[in-house]
């Protein structure tokens, strides 16, 4: 469960670094 969480912030993380690229 843990690392599924994880991974979920780190997605999240990445798309908001993304959108603030464009």
């Amino acid at each position: 469960m843990a690392s599924m969480l994880c991974g979920h912030l780190r997605i999240k993380e990445e798309g908001e670094l993304i959108n603030d690229r464009h």
